[in-house]
């Protein structure tokens, strides 16, 4: 690796560890990786300015569930001309938030 002239200790190691995590990355994966790295660094630096404690910071994320399972077989009179089954485009389904402070609580 090239002199790192200028750059603190702590910048030196994470500029290493962030050439061995990509060295075997595409251009487009190691640019999507290192904008991740940036945009995160970015959030960190903002926390410890505006001085946030870590339980006031959460990230959360939302998912369905889906709370009837799809039928793998169906009960109808024999002969019957038709036979109702609901699908997994069926609203049977609740919306999910999971989260989680900086601090980990």
């Amino acid at each position: 690796m090239k002199s790192t002239a200028g750059l603190s200790f702590e910048q030196e190691f994470m500029l290493r560890v962030f050439g061995e995590q990509v060295k075997n990355l595409s251009l487009q994966e190691t640019q999507h990786y290192l904008l991740e790295i940036l945009s995160q660094s970015m959030v960190k630096e903002k926390i410890q300015m505006l001085d946030i404690p870590p339980h006031n910071v959460y990230n959360v994320d939302q998912t369905n569930c889906y709370y009837s399972m799809e039928a793998r077989f169906t009960l109808a009179k024999r002969g019957s001309k038709t036979v109702s089954v609901k699908g997994a485009d069926s609203s049977n389904r609740c919306t999910i938030m999971l989260g989680c402070s900086l601090s980990g609580k």
